[in-house]
């Protein structure tokens, strides 16, 4: 991204444990300020970077996102004094080629994904940013955005302020069903419900077969469903022990202690 250094500052906050990222910002993009991630998952990392930041908004971009050169100038336009919260399009151009293949799409707003959000720092600051309980990338924005419509505040979608998520490997299957503990998370502390593993299990279903059934049989359409199967048996293994920790930590109104 091309940044106008004299009214903008760049922050990367990494969360991973080598110097490669540190070089690498040191060495090509002067311009951008390095810290080191609390390694506690994305929202504390998220939260950590937007902690340091001094401008009016904060900008959150994904590491694996390719913001257009005009990204900013879109959201300067868009700026108005009644509105803290913006969300950016997020296109995929190169598309799917594969069912072991993803990439998020937003092209008409409403997901309010961290991949590329704008947000007024002093509301971002009222708020308490993104809730550091969720362990792992899944549902700490989307229970950012349940956040602001409860409190009824109105965020807005700014199509011209782009960027481009290349397709990425989907994550080995234990990843994939590891990140589920996040949902528990969000149904006991926001929904206030207990989650339903047939429930869960339907949403995997329906969103990996819809994957694997819009390409070719192939041998990726194998490694696909056979990492299905070993979602589900993770998540099958880990659901009590991941219910039983939760539902201490948030009990439900009626619940025996």
């Amino acid at each position: 991204m091309q940044v106008e250094e004299e009214s903008a500052e760049v922050i990367v906050t990494d969360d991973g444990d080598g110097e490669s990222t540190r070089q690498m910002i040191t060495s090509r993009f002067p311009f951008a300020r390095w810290i080191r991630g609390p390694q506690r998952g994305p929202a504390a990392n998220r939260n950590r970077g937007a902690s340091l930041a001094v401008g009016d908004f904060i900008l959150f971009l994904d590491d694996d996102v390719e913001p257009t050169p005009t990204l900013l100038a879109a959201y300067r336009r868009a700026v108005s004094a009644s509105v803290n919260v913006y969300e950016g399009r997020t296109t995929c151009r190169a598309g799917l080629r594969s069912p072991l293949e993803d990439a998020p799409v937003n092209e008409t707003g409403g997901a309010l994904w961290s991949c590329n959000l704008l947000v007024r720092r002093t509301f971002w600051l009222a708020a308490g940013g993104f809730d550091e309980e969720f362990p792992y990338p899944h549902m700490e924005d989307v229970a950012f955005r349940e956040r602001l419509k409860t409190t009824g505040e109105r965020f807005i979608f700014v199509p011209d302020a782009a960027v481009d998520h290349p397709p990425r490997r989907v994550p080995p299957a234990r990843v994939l069903a590891r990140n589920h503990e996040s949902d528990f998370v969000y149904s006991y502390k926001y929904l206030k419900e207990v989650p339903s593993l047939p429930k869960l299990l339907a949403t995997v279903t329906r969103h990996r077969l819809g994957m694997v059934l819009s390409y070719q049989a192939s041998r990726d359409t194998v490694k696909a469903v056979g990492s299905l199967f070993v979602e589900y048996w993770y998540l099958v293994r880990h659901w009590r022990a991941w219910d039983e920790k939760w539902s201490r930590r948030y009990p439900l109104p009626g619940a025996r202690k």
